[in-house]
């Protein structure tokens, strides 16, 4: 398995012409998008909840080598009202970024 990424946080990625990185190419959430992520399960032991609020940072295409051409996106995360330090990577089947779903409080 192959990550690549293509994302870079020190330029804006929202353009009158479009997605400036190849993620947002491909099918990605866009840079500063909230979503509900679930922690990966080494930061229970931080007292997350299940889905948390978080904000994404930067995102990484996953290409599989033996896969069809179907794409998958991890996602570079900061979980709101929470201490930098827990900022992780998560796979999109970590996160729900449905509007109704999600609230910034």
């Amino acid at each position: 398995m192959h990550i690549l990424n293509f994302s870079n946080t020190s330029q804006s990625t929202s353009t009158a012409a479009g997605p400036s990185n190849e993620a947002e190419k491909a099918g990605s959430l866009k840079h500063d998008t909230y979503l509900l992520a679930k922690p990966d399960p080494a930061s229970s032991g931080f007292g997350l909840k299940e889905f948390q609020l978080a904000r994404v940072i930067q995102a990484a295409i996953i290409k599989d080598e033996g896969a069809s051409s179907h794409v998958k996106f991890k996602y570079y995360i900061s979980y709101c009202d929470e201490n930098r330090r827990l900022d992780q990577w998560v796979t999109s089947d970590q996160v729900n970024a449905n509007p109704a779903d999600v609230s910034k409080e």
